[in-house]
């Protein structure tokens, strides 16, 4: 079973907070975080996303996408196009030697993705634009263990609030195809 999970906070920086910590934890499921987005919103509208992944592989750039497509769904961003872009550029070169790419850009999930293909419900993404507000923050994630409720249970302790919505198998192969590294 697995569940995309997002928790909210009232504080823009808490979200970070609360990753680190969780990350120090030895529950079964932690290594799940690895590929966890932290978002903060400043009161002044500047919107902050600390994307967590390896910037030497081409996952990486997979993560990438799917985060800045869900932001740009739920928070009605105009443009997260950058997200992507900076990690694949890392994951094509991390010696930091860029080259002019010969191949363009990498086409992100847009929101009828998530609806439509993926088939997550309206309220779900609405409410994740509905508790995250300038001056707020939240930490995203996509969990793969059997024992969600006892997940969520933890993650109740940090408060927060906190928005779930399982996975069904044909709906994590869906994901799993939207990470595969793009070439």
């Amino acid at each position: 079973m697995s569940a995309l999970i997002v928790v909210a906070f009232s504080d823009e920086h808490r979200a970070a907070e609360v990753l680190v910590e969780l990350r120090r934890r030895e529950w079964d499921w932690v290594a799940d975080l690895d590929y966890a987005v932290v978002v903060g919103w400043n009161p002044r509208g500047n919107l902050r996303v600390q994307l967590d992944v390896d910037p030497t592989t081409r996952e990486g750039g997979g993560w990438a996408r799917v985060w800045g497509s869900l932001l740009r769904s739920a928070l009605f961003l105009q443009n997260t196009d950058g997200i992507p872009e900076a990690a694949e550029n890392l994951a094509a070169d991390p010696g930091g030697h860029l080259e002019a790419k010969a191949s363009g850009k990498v086409a992100a999930p847009n929101a009828n993705w998530w609806r439509k293909k993926l088939r997550i419900s309206e309220d779900f993404i609405r409410d994740i634009g509905a508790v995250i507000q300038p001056g707020d923050s939240a930490v995203f994630t996509f969990l793969q263990t059997p024992k969600i409720v006892s997940v969520l249970k933890q993650l109740r302790n940090y408060g927060g609030t906190l928005l779930h919505t399982s996975l069904s198998q044909e709906q994590e192969e869906i994901l799993k195809e939207a990470l595969a590294p793009r070439r």
